[in-house]
Parts: structure tokens; C-alpha cells; sequence
């Protein structure tokens, strides 16, 4: 027989073997705020943004031609292979429908049991980057790399579409009076309304990449390559403007105060009130591409250096977490408090944080914190 201390060695010996694994893949893994409890690694890079639905599971896509569905253990709970890359954010219906638009010119729509209820092909067979957004009464909005904005009836059937003069990547964004706000290349934020008729364009100094934000008051946000955050009326006349060091391709987001925060390629997350005065900026190590998400008491906010950051209120941060490459990929929060983001590394990410859920009645806390995203 093994004596007593023989057998406490061994057990010593096994614990600090197994103790690295129990950390990184294990139940009492990601206890701490900034702390990894899961990723699942899928086989392309992810620049789509992960969106939480009703039920918990995190619905986002990858440059490995598939959709994926991944549960709150981390598990895939289905994938679904599509013709080429999906960069595109999907969006969940109140019906549970699930949208997403894919680099194959395709919009994809899925049933709630995630079979395919039917797709609709770009005239122009141009990639779809833009991410859905759907109004009441069943109508999906988008825009494609064919230059046009598209409206798309819940049957799949073209309703209009409306031609800009170059790609549309930016998101929709849908206002009051089912009013459809989105940028282009082409340098103008175009303000449509639901007959697609066009209510007014302003025009910017350079392509608009970034998604279009609203706040309480109807005030239009959206960066520029140009450099600056416009705030824009919703009768179109300009309100003010401010200039960052960089382009500005990541969307901005509002809190319940009003206050805006957007990232830039000068590598900083700006804070600005909702008059265009500066309350601070933090400084990253690289280019912010990532659009920032509110929780409770923290900014979330990934860079090109690799990081995830949460940044306090008053500009401080809290914890980073590291992945392997870039995030370009706009966090989601879980009502659990758990922040999801993926990676150009090609994993999704499941970290913890002590934050409840997006910041509540905040109009805008988050990427595509739009109607029908699936993150209300």
C-alpha cells in the first residue's frame, strides 16, 4: 500500500497539472471580472459581432463561411454553412426569426428552429456587410457593396431599394415615423423613409463606414473616414461636429445621460456630452474598429492591439483581457453580466464581468441597439 504522504505528494503532483485546464475550460473558471470562462474556436476570423437572444444563446458569424449558435456553456448548439464570409451581425426577430447577411450577395433568414426559411440575393450579386435591422411589421433593411439600400418584405419579396453612389456597409438605423438613417461610401448619411422615398442626405468630408446612432431627442450620431462624429438633427441640419486624430469607423453609442462614447484609429475611445464637449479619452495601443458596448458602470470596448478593455464612467480602466489578435468586433453583454466578443484570432469569447446586462434606459448602449436586434 501507498502510505499517506506518498499519496499526498501524488495528489499535489495531479492538482498542479489539472489546475491550468479546470482554469481555462472548467465550471469555476471566469469567477473574477476580466477573467476567461469560455471560447470556442471556429475557422476563420470573426469580425461579426455577437448578439444574445431572449433565450441566452449567442448567435454570430465567421469568415469560415458559417453561422454559428453557441450556447451559455459555450457549447455549438448548430452552425449553418453559407457560400463565403458572414462579417455581418446577425439580427433576431420578436418571432425569433434569425437574419444575417453573408459575402455570397446573399441575406439569409432563418425559422426559429434555424432552418432556412428563405435568402434574397443583392441585384447586383455584391457582398452584404451591413447588418439587418427590421421594423414592425416584418420589413428587413440592409445595405450592400452594389451601392444600393435594400427593404425586404417578411416574404422575402423585394418592396424598394435606393441607390447611393458607392458601397453601403453601414448599418440601418430606424428613427421615429419608421424613418431608415444609414451611411456610404459615398460620404452622405441618407435619412429614407419607409415608402423609400429619400427625406434628406447630409453630407460628410469622406466615406461613412460607421452605423448610425439615435438619441432620445431624435439626434442622428455617426462617424466619418473624415475624422469627426457628426450630430446630426432629424430634420438634417447639422448640430455640432467633433474631430478625433483618425478615421472613425466604429459606431457610436449612447448612455442615459446622453453622453456618446466611439472609438477611432488615433487609438483612443472618446467620451463626449451630448453637446460635443470632450469629458475624456482613453488611450489603447492601436486602432479602435470596435464599436463599444454600455453595461451598468463599464464601457466595453475592443482595439486592434489585441485587448478587450472595461473602462469606468470616468475614463479609468477597470481590466483588459487579451486574445490573440485584433478585435475589430463589437461586444455584447449578457444579462448575466457575461461580455461576448470575438476575435481575428477566430474565436468567440465568453468573459466575465460584474455588470448586469446593458446599461438600462440608456436609447442606445449598444452596437446595433437597434429595434428587432435581439439584444433587448
Amino acid at each position: 500500500m501507498f502510505t499517506c504522504g506518498f499519496n499526498k505528494k501524488i495528489l499535489i503532483a495531479l492538482l498542479v497539472l489539472w489546475l491550468p485546464l479546470l482554469a481555462e475550460h472548467g465550471p469555476a473558471a471566469g469567477g473574477e471580472p476580466g477573467s476567461l470562462k469560455w471560447k470556442v474556436e471556429t475557422h476563420g476570423t470573426v469580425l461579426s459581432s455577437p448578439v444574445v437572444t431572449p433565450g441566452g444563446a449567442i448567435l454570430l458569424g465567421s469568415n469560415d463561411e458559417h453561422l454559428y449558435a453557441v450556447g451559455q456553456d459555450g457549447s455549438v448548439q448548430w452552425k449553418y454553412k453559407t457560400g463565403f464570409w458572414v462579417q455581418s451581425t446577425p439580427l433576431r426577430s420578436d418571432d425569433g426569426s434569425i437574419f444575417v447577411g453573408c459575402w455570397d450577395h446573399y441575406l439569409y433568414v432563418f425559422e426559429p428552429d434555424h432552418t432556412l426559411k428563405w435568402k434574397f440575393r443583392t441585384i447586383g450579386k455584391q457582398p452584404i456587410i451591413s447588418s439587418p435591422a427590421i421594423d414592425d411589421d416584418g420589413t428587413v433593411y440592409f445595405g450592400g457593396y452594389d451601392n444600393y439600400i435594400y427593404a425586404v418584405g417578411k416574404n422575402g419579396k423585394l418592396k424598394w431599394r435606393f441607390k447611393t453612389e458607392f458601397k453601403v456597409s453601414s448599418s440601418p438605423a430606424i428613427g421615429r415615423h419608421k424613418t431608415i438613417y444609414i451611411g456610404s461610401w459615398d460620404g452622405h448619411l441618407y435619412a429614407i423613409g419607409p415608402d423609400g422615398q429619400l427625406l434628406w442626405t447630409f453630407k460628410t468630408g469622406y466615406w461613412i463606414q460607421s452605423s448610425p446612432a439615435i438619441g432620445i431627442d431624435g439626434t442622428v450620431y455617426v462617424g466619418s473616414w473624415d475624422h469627426h462624429l457628426y450630430a446630426v438633427g432629424n430634420d438634417g441640419v447639422l448640430k455640432w461636429q467633433y474631430k478625433t486624430g483618425n478615421v472613425i469607423s466604429s459606431s457610436p453609442v449612447i448612455d442615459k445621460n446622453g453622453a456618446i462614447y466611439v472609438g477611432s484609429w488615433d487609438h483612443h475611445l472618446y467620451a463626449l456630452t451630448n453637446d460635443g464637449q470632450l469629458m475624456w479619452r482613453f488611450k489603447t495601443q492601436d486602432k479602435i474598429l470596435s464599436s463599444p458596448s454600455l453595461g451598468q458602470d463599464t464601457v466595453y470596448v475592443g482595439s486592434e492591439d489585441h485587448h478587450l478593455y472595461a473602462i469606468a464612467f470616468d475614463g479609468q480602466e477597470k481590466w483588459r483581457f487579451k486574445t490573440a489578435a485584433g478585435i475589430s468586433s463589437s461586444p455584447a453583454i449578457g444579462v448575466d453580466g457575461t461580455v461576448y466578443v470575438g476575435s481575428r484570432d477566430h474565436c468567440l469569447y465568453a468573459i466575465s464581468s460584474k455588470s448586469s446586462g446593458y446599461q438600462a434606459q440608456s436609447p442606445w448602449p449598444g452596437f446595433r441597439f437597434n429595434r428587432g436586434n435581439g439584444n433587448f
